[in-house]
């Protein structure tokens, strides 16, 4: 039998004095991970990349800051990130509907083609726990 243990984490500061920022969820290198970003006209600028630090709270051991990995753009018709792949790049969504996948290390955009007529299934990621047991995110007693 396991004994889990959850917690809430504050977000990063700046993102409380923002109207205008989207916040998603993700799961990147096995940790969580937080994509941000501003929306104008629909179109997205830049996209962040936020990860737990390592600063943690002295009462509950979780961590209460975030670091920013990496910014993503300008892009000139990238709606929203959808989610990381194991190759490290990101699939996003156009205005338009299309698909673009994002190469971290190459820093290079390129489209990702569908069949026609064909009604895309989506998969959801399954991690056995939303920190990384590998980055130290365990309970400092």
């Amino acid at each position: 039998m396991f004994d889990e243990v959850f917690h809430d984490t504050v977000l990063p500061n700046y993102l409380a004095a923002c109207q205008k920022v989207s916040v998603q969820l993700a799961v990147w290198n096995e940790s969580i991970a937080l994509f941000v970003f501003m929306r104008e006209i629909s179109i997205t600028k830049f996209i962040q990349v936020w990860v737990p630090g390592d600063s943690y709270d002295g009462v509950n051991g979780r961590p209460c800051s975030w670091i920013k990995k990496l910014t993503i753009g300008p892009s000139a018709n990238i709606v929203y990130p959808l989610t990381f792949l194991k190759n490290d790049e990101v699939l996003m969504r156009t205005e338009g509907g299309r698909f673009f996948l994002y190469n971290l290390h190459h820093q290079m955009y390129r489209v990702f083609t569908m069949a026609e007529n064909t009604h895309p299934e989506w998969e959801c990621s399954y991690v056995k726990s939303l920190l990384s047991v590998q980055g130290g995110y365990q309970s400092r007693s």
